[in-house]
């Protein structure tokens, strides 16, 4: 005796495949959660055009730029190439020469020529 048609039967395997496949994007999901909901958006995108319009040239220019006569270990460490030792390498030169007067000063520092520091030239400012 059959309890259902062969018609009957591709839709029960149809469905039951479907909620095998949506307890599998569940399970990944909460395997993968990266806790997008817990974050909170601070402003909108209107505050962020006011604050770039309030900046100069010179501002937008130097943004996210590392001086290097006021950088400690931690933010000279985000330069490119520039490790631990480097880092130690800059601070006593600068603390030896009082303060860089001039970005090429920086190959003044024992390990960083001429490559190393057209490297960094985009990332380092003197203000």
């Amino acid at each position: 005796m059959k309890i259902f048609t062969t018609q009957e039967r591709t839709v029960v395997i149809i469905l039951a495949s479907l909620f095998m496949l949506g307890m599998a994007v569940k399970a990944a999901k909460e395997h993968f959660d990266t806790s997008m909901d817990q974050v909170t958006l601070i402003g909108s995108n209107a505050d962020v055009v006011d604050f770039y319009a309030g900046l100069n040239e010179e501002d937008i220019e130097s943004a996210g730029k590392v001086d290097i006569n006021t950088a400690e270990i931690e933010e000279l460490k985000s330069l490119p190439g520039v490790g631990e030792k480097t880092a130690e390498k800059i601070i006593n030169k600068r603390n030896e020469l009082g303060a860089f007067s001039v970005l090429e000063d920086l190959m003044l520092v024992p390990g960083i020529g001429k490559k190393t520091f057209e490297k960094l030239l985009p990332y380092i400012q003197i203000q």
